[in-house]
């Protein structure tokens, strides 16, 4: 009973960071990097995310879409959608670990204080990665799977939602949350969150259409 009670407030707690990320986020990441549950939250967050793109994969596909790019796998463009739903949670929980791992080594390369913690960057990335994609990406795409035939605005819209205000976000969010876990410069605050951005965007683009 205890294991269960404390699932239920870690995925409370999660929903919490989640939600209250996209108004304040330097509260939430103030709050969320001083948990002793942030690794559970995390990936609680990582979890619920990739379940939600794996539900919408399955609805495009009930749909009839089609991918906006051409597959490189030897899957055809009419069942690709159908293959992503069971790739998507491995696939998000990989990338969350791989940006953590990257924003971890970068951000104490050549610093002599141990004391920032990879569970730390895991709650940044998490964070960072998660709200702009489920904000910007996940919602469009969901809506245009139930609602619509075809991408409803133009492509301008497309462009900018995805190769602009996303990475741009993830960035900020970014350099929000290492100035808080690892005491990060500005500087290197940046490029931890110019190369995990890019990273991110270096998995979807393979796997997710």
């Amino acid at each position: 009973i205890w294991g269960i009670n404390k699932m239920k407030n870690n995925l409370n707690t999660a929903l919490r960071y989640w939600f209250g990320s996209v108004i304040k986020p330097k509260e939430v990441f103030e709050e969320f990097t001083a948990d002793d549950q942030k690794m559970p939250v995390s990936l609680w967050i990582l979890t619920l995310f990739a379940t939600l793109y794996s539900i919408t994969s399955i609805l495009l596909y009930r749909a009839g879409m089609l991918p906006a790019f051409a597959p490189w796998m030897p899957i055809t463009e009419e069942q690709y959608y159908l293959y992503q739903t069971f790739w998507t949670i491995p696939w998000g929980l990989s990338t969350g670990m791989m940006l953590a791992g990257s924003a971890h080594v970068i951000g104490v390369l050549g610093r002599e204080n141990k004391v920032y913690t990879f569970e730390g960057a895991l709650a940044v990335v998490t964070i960072a990665w998660v709200i702009p994609s489920f904000v910007l990406m996940w919602l469009p795409e969901t809506v245009i799977s139930l609602f619509f035939d075809s991408v409803p605005w133009p492509d301008w819209v497309e462009i900018a939602r995805l190769a602009i205000l996303a990475p741009i976000w993830q960035v900020v969010l970014t350099v929000i949350g290492i100035r808080q876990t690892h005491q990060a410069g500005w500087w290197r605050a940046i490029i931890i969150g110019l190369v995990t951005t890019g990273l991110g965007f270096m998995m979807f683009l393979p796997f997710m259409r």
